[in-house]
């Protein structure tokens, strides 16, 4: 080879180390981080696309989902508030979605309870489980009447006793519920934390009426009749 076409390939080779990046190439390198679930590296890349003006509602509608998927929520939040009014339907309920659970993680219950009421508003089809979503967070709060008021408007809805939703309970495999069994237990429970023991004890009963009671309330009815008579010896 003579000293020409060597100067030649060392100038592609050390061109081509420097040439900057094109957004196809870090589309590219994204799709791949992000199969692979690197979050952290495809937010590094979606800020580089940024930097070369690379579509921005793409870009900041991404880095929503990312920033969420690492647990960095203020981030996710902001990007998120950043194409909201421009968004889609679909882009919208995703998007909001991710502020609510974003909120929820970072303790904001109020902000978290607004978002899913936007969502109610949108998304009919799960209008139940934003309902229940906003019971547990008023809870958190401390708020215990809203509590119980977002559970009675889930009672109140003729699809509760037909939709069903997975509800959880510390380790245990999840149970198939109805959303009025749900509700009806949930505002057990609150009555609970509010000493109104007599009301818990005919919500509960009330609840195993239903043709399928379920583990977790049937622990809670337990826990239930325990505090009752421990209370009962008490003042004895």
């Amino acid at each position: 080879m003579n000293s020409n076409v060597l100067l030649l390939v060392l100038s592609l080779f050390i061109w081509s180390c420097v040439a900057p990046e094109t957004a196809s190439h870090l589309e590219g390198k994204y799709e791949r981080v992000r199969e692979l679930g690197d979050f952290y590296t495809a937010i590094v890349y979606l800020h580089e696309l940024q930097d070369l003006g690379g579509e921005t509602h793409s870009v900041y509608r991404r880095l929503a989902k990312c920033y969420f998927e690492v647990q960095n929520y203020a981030p996710a939040i902001k990007a998120a508030d950043k194409i909201l009014e421009d968004a889609n339907e679909l882009e919208k309920k995703d998007l909001l979605l991710i502020k609510a659970k974003s909120y929820t993680e970072l303790a904001q219950y109020t902000d978290a309870i607004g978002v899913y009421d936007a969502l109610a508003l949108i998304d009919k089809d799960l209008e139940l489980e934003y309902l229940y979503q906003t019971g547990v967070l008023y809870n958190a709060y401390g708020d215990l009447g809203s509590a119980s008021l977002r559970m009675q408007e889930i009672i109140k809805n003729p699809l509760a006793r037909l939709v069903q939703k997975n509800l959880a309970f510390d380790n245990a495999p999840p149970e198939q519920v109805t959303y009025y069994q749900a509700a009806l237990n949930f505002i057990g429970v609150v009555q609970m934390q509010a000493k109104d023991l007599e009301q818990a004890r005919l919500t509960y009963e009330q609840l195993l009426k239903e043709p399928k009671p379920f583990r977790l309330a049937m622990e809670n009815y337990n826990t239930l009749l325990q505090i009752i008579e421990t209370e009962k010896v008490r003042t004895e």
